[in-house]
């Protein structure tokens, strides 16, 4: 379940919640005596860090209501080392075997328990005929030419995004103030719906939903694919790589241009990974490209991310604190991706592998 928890993009607040104390304690056995311990908001804005002692550690934290809040153990990044959770101010328990937060029990707040009963959905969903994996089967069935195996796995795929979406419609219906129906909409039911529908289902989010950073990630969706549709020229910039080397965007014209944000210490991003290797196999051969910038500030990190993730396209960041290809085209939420056209023009914003197939049908 930590490989596929929470699909959701990283932003920064722009609303206010009510701060209060977070009192949270955890004994597992699967953690690690002398271990560091950091407590990150949503946007890894550092909050505290401890150290583990007798498998466990406290926090005693002041925290926005309703946020989202990872607990990480070490700086490596790894996923199985790190918890996603919805966090209120009060008392929060969390007990287990692990090995780290693998199976573990947390008693809290409502957001927790919501977010907790969420990501069991999520689990159930991808038992769904192999969910997990489908994407990375259509690949490997593209690449041998099996074309009754790739109709098979899309229609199975088709099937899965329908139940996904009935699955999160009932959630949110049922949790319309809740922010982690924010959640719900953003994972389950955005990817299947037009744009129109998801500011019809923004428009049912009570006000302690709306309150929520997804929420607003959401909304910033729908008025950039607004703003889109005329084909905004794409801001030109340069960033080195990972081999020291200036790249430039322009310098991609001529073919489409998947540009995609993103960062080592992302876990949604790392998530996606294995759906932009299957867009760039699939379509690198047909007049496209992917250009990755990361707004890592550490270059081992993020290298050490692209060499594990097996990330083929060009990859560039210039390590500062204020990616300035970030800030140039507005980013506060990643992972984000803008498609751009062979004339430089954005066309679309974190465009479907279905979506893309489109436009490249139409431009060849």
């Amino acid at each position: 379940m930590k490989k596929i928890f929470f699909a959701i993009a990283l932003m920064a607040v722009s609303v206010v919640h009510a701060e209060g104390r977070l009192n949270l304690s955890v004994s597992i056995d699967g953690l690690p005596d002398h271990e560091i311990v950091f407590l990150y908001g949503i946007t890894s804005k550092f909050i505290d860090s401890t150290t583990i002692s007798n498998h466990g550690f406290t926090f005693d934290s002041n925290i926005k209501k309703g946020d989202v809040f990872v607990i990480q153990v070490g700086r490596g990044g790894d996923v199985h080392k790190t918890m996603v959770l919805f966090l209120e101010p009060g008392k929060v328990s969390m007990t287990g075997r692990g090995p780290y937060f693998e199976g573990i029990q947390c008693i809290g707040p409502g957001y927790l328990q919501e977010g907790r009963e969420v990501e069991k959905m999520m689990t159930d969903s991808v038992r769904f005929k192999g969910a997990l994996t489908l994407d990375q089967d259509i690949m490997e069935a593209y690449k041998v030419g099996d074309k009754e195996r790739m109709l098979e796995l899309a229609l199975t795929k088709r099937e899965y995004d329908s139940v996904k979406k009935v699955m999160g419609e009932q959630w949110i219906m049922a949790h319309r103030n809740s922010p982690v129906s924010a959640s719900v909409l953003n994972y389950f039911v955005q990817p299947q719906v037009s744009i129109d529908s998801l500011r019809w289902y923004l428009a049912q989010l009570g006000p302690d939903a709306r309150n929520n950073y997804l929420v607003d990630n959401l909304s910033m969706v729908t008025n950039f694919s607004a703003a889109t549709v005329n084909g905004k020229q794409a801001m030109d910039f340069t960033a080195p790589d990972t081999a020291g080397r200036s790249v430039t965007l322009s310098g991609l014209r001529g073919k489409y241009v998947l540009l995609d944000f993103w960062a080592s210490w992302c876990k949604p991003c790392r998530e996606l990974t294995p759906k932009l290797k299957a867009m760039y196999e699939k379509f690198k051969d047909r007049n496209f490209t992917i250009l990755s910038v990361s707004l890592d500030t550490d270059r081992e990190k993020w290298t050490k991310a692209i060499a594990a993730d097996g990330m083929d396209w060009p990859q560039v960041s210039d390590l500062n604190k204020e990616n300035k290809a970030a800030k140039l085209y507005g980013i506060n939420a990643i992972p984000a991706s803008f498609l751009i056209d062979p004339q430089g023009n954005i066309i679309g914003y974190s465009p479907t592998e279905a979506a893309l197939e489109k436009i490249l049908n139409k431009g060849n």
